[in-house]
Order: structure tokens, then C-alpha cells, then sequence
């Protein structure tokens, strides 16, 4: 797929409106909820409907990126929603299970974030929503898609760009997988990282000594974070969620679902997403050459996302839906 240039846009970075607001939805954990406005929405040139929002949905420990990729996709003319979750949350239903009537099982912790997801939408207002999660954020994703399939039927298309849990690993080659990954990501910078962790170790002695007990306390939240990463990823690695689409759409059958994997990505390598999700595809799998795992703040990679979602409206326009 090429890209094209953006339909109806006229506004810069700069006058794009930015919102942001804490909520804390049945008392789960407080998420951010931040909403980038373009200057002007832009329109899809195949059907001339308005673009819908795209709801943003993070990989794992990129929610300090979250707010550059919304303006990013804001630049694309479309309304763009990202939620993240700043505090500590308690890590219920690591292990998957079956939930609310699907057969597909789901960790509850992935669930309630899920279901986060699903309130910022409520509270917003929104009728139709596009969703972009990527890596450890289509667990959510696709089990908040599934929830609202069931209920308000918002969600119309579904990006999943190189999407977790998806390729049917069973938790040890998922884990070793994703260990794998982070393992080379330190050895590509292991004297930064040593010595990140050795100023920090000092600096807190310095504090304790002097009786300043801030720092302490934040290196007890950097700890619980350590433990909750912990949890994410063993729900990385527990769960299958390969079938949850089709469960999704049995129950809606306006969504729409596309994917994008990266020829270079070993954690979840595009053979087997292909294999695994090729059955409900609305579109070919889209191969990048993005040079592994994840995006990247990289204005194209989202003007193909972008593309794609429209290929996909344009799919359901042809099929009458």
C-alpha cells in the first residue's frame, strides 16, 4: 500500500487544540485521558464522510510517547484519543480466563484496562471511533473492541500494528521472545544503562543521609512500576487472543479489521500473524519495513495507518455497511 497525500487537511502541528484529564472509573486505577483536535477534520476522498477519531492505544512502557503520536495522527486531520495510565494499579487476573461470556480467554488485568478504554469513550461522547493499538496495547484493544461489540457497537475499524498475543506462542517462547528483545535493547547501550542505574543508587544515598525522603518514596513508585511491567508482561505471554475478533464480530458486523506486521520483527514475526489472523482480515496484511518492533514518531508510518483505515471504510461502503 503507497501512501497518498492527506485528504481536507490545511492546519499545521501547532494548531492542532490539546486536552488532557484524569479519571479514576470505578476506582481501577487513575488513567489520563489526553484528546489532540486538528485545525481543521479531515474527510475520507473515497466515501467524502468526515474521518473518524482514532483511539491511540500504547505498547508496553511508551506511554511518555503517547502525546507526541496523537499530534502525529492529528496531523492526519483525525481527532485523536489516547488514554494511559500514570498510577499504580493492582495486578487482578494476571492469568487469563473466561470473562463475560467470551470464549476466548482474557486476563483481568488487561480487562479493566480495557474497560478504562471503554468509560474514556463513554465520558467523551464519541458515536464512532477507530482504534490503533500497537504491541502490548492490542491486548486491550482487542478486548475492548469485543466489550463494545456486545454494547454500544462505536468502534468501526481495528489497526493492530504489530500486534502482542496474536501469533498463538505458547508463555515460553512468547517470554523468552519479548526477554529477548529488551535483553538487546540494554546490550546496545549497556554502559548508559549501568551508569543510569549507578547515579541513581548514589543519589539516593545522598538523599537518605541528608533526610530527604522524597526521592525514597519515588524510588518505591519506580519499584511498584517494575513489578506492575512484570505483570504486563506475563499477560503478554499468557494470552492468545487470535480468536477474539471473530467472537467480536459475531456479535458486530460492521467492524472492520486490519493489520500491520514488520518483516523484521522477531517478537511477533509476520508469518505467523498471518496464519493466525489471516481468516478475518478485511484487508492483506500489511508488511513494513519499519525495521522491527514498533512505529516509531514517524509521520509516514502514521499517514500508512491512516490509509489503511480508510481502505477498510472503503471496504465496508462497498459491501453496503
Amino acid at each position: 500500500m503507497t501512501e497518498q497525500p492527506n485528504a481536507g487537511i490545511e492546519g499545521s502541528p501547532q494548531d492542532a487544540q490539546i486536552e488532557k484529564r484524569r479519571r479514576n472509573f470505578s476506582g481501577r486505577g487513575e488513567v489520563e485521558i489526553t484528546r489532540v483536535i486538528p485545525f481543521e477534520v479531515g474527510k475520507n476522498p473515497e466515501t467524502q464522510e468526515p474521518l473518524r477519531p482514532f483511539v491511540f492505544l500504547h505498547g508496553f512502557r511508551q506511554d511518555k510517547t503517547v502525546e507526541a503520536y496523537l499530534q502525529l495522527i492529528a496531523n492526519t486531520g483525525r481527532v485523536a484519543i489516547g488514554v494511559t495510565y500514570p498510577g499504580s494499579r493492582r495486578s487482578r487476573g494476571t492469568y487469563p480466563k473466561k470473562i463475560d461470556g467470551f470464549e476466548t480467554k482474557m486476563p483481568g488485568y488487561q480487562f479493566e484496562k480495557a474497560e478504562d478504554v471503554l468509560d474514556a469513550l463513554d465520558e467523551s461522547g464519541i458515536e464512532e471511533v477507530d482504534i490503533v493499538d500497537t504491541s502490548e496495547g492490542d491486548l486491550r484493544g482487542t478486548i475492548a473492541t469485543a466489550l463494545d461489540a456486545k454494547r454500544d457497537k462505536r468502534i468501526r475499524n481495528v489497526i493492530s500494528v504489530h500486534p502482542a498475543a496474536k501469533d498463538n506462542k505458547g508463555y515460553w517462547r512468547t517470554a523468552a521472545n519479548v526477554a529477548k528483545y529488551y535483553g538487546r535493547q540494554f546490550l546496545a547501550q549497556p554502559g548508559r544503562s549501568l551508569r543510569h542505574l549507578s547515579d541513581h543508587v548514589s543519589h539516593v544515598r545522598e538523599k537518605e543521609k541528608s533526610g530527604d525522603t522524597q526521592l525514597l518514596k519515588r524510588t518505591g513508585r519506580i519499584l511498584m512500576k517494575a513489578r506492575e511491567n512484570r505483570v504486563e508482561q506475563v499477560t503478554i505471554a499468557h494470552s492468545k487472543l487470535h480468536s477474539l475478533p471473530n467472537e467480536a464480530r459475531r456479535e458486530n458486523p460492521n467492524l472492520r479489521f486490519g493489520m500491520i506486521a514488520d518483516r523484521a520483527d522477531t517478537m511477533f514475526p509476520p508469518e505467523r500473524l498471518q496464519k493466525f489472523n489471516g481468516d478475518y482480515l478485511d484487508a492483506p496484511l500489511l508488511v513494513s519495513e519499519w525495521g522491527g518492533h514498533g512505529i516509531g514518531l514517524v509521520q509516514g508510518r502514521i499517514n500508512q495507518i491512516n490509509q489503511l483505515a480508510m481502505q477498510l471504510d472503503k471496504t465496508r461502503a462497498r459491501e453496503g455497511q
